[in-house]
């Protein structure tokens, strides 16, 4: 190989090797909380820590489960609304399709 052609390869991979470290650094900058404190991004999110929470009675069982199922219940209602939404705005556009393309009016 010649001499350029090693150059370029090296210069090529210290390249790639920064851009990796650069990305990786993202990753594990500070977040910035809203009163000026400094806090490194956590992988558990406090709805995790409460599940990983062990119930110690019958009681704690119970309500954890009809906890999960009101959370459970509240997004499909929620992805319910959103699909019913987007059915009555196809519903409208078929409905009201005269009034969308009036050839006259251009």
């Amino acid at each position: 190989m010649p001499q350029k052609h090693i150059i370029g390869l090296v210069v090529g991979v210290v390249g790639i090797g920064l851009l990796f470290a650069s990305v990786y650094q993202q990753f594990q900058a500070p977040v910035v909380i809203d009163d000026g404190r400094m806090m490194q991004k956590s992988t558990v999110t406090e709805s995790q820590q409460k599940k990983a929470a062990v119930p110690e009675t019958i009681d704690d069982v119970i309500l954890s489960i009809q906890e999960e199922s009101s959370m459970d219940l509240s997004a499909l209602d929620e992805e319910e609304n959103g699909e019913i939404a987007d059915i009555e705005a196809d519903s409208n556009s078929v409905t009201h399709f005269e009034t969308s393309y009036d050839e006259n009016s251009l």
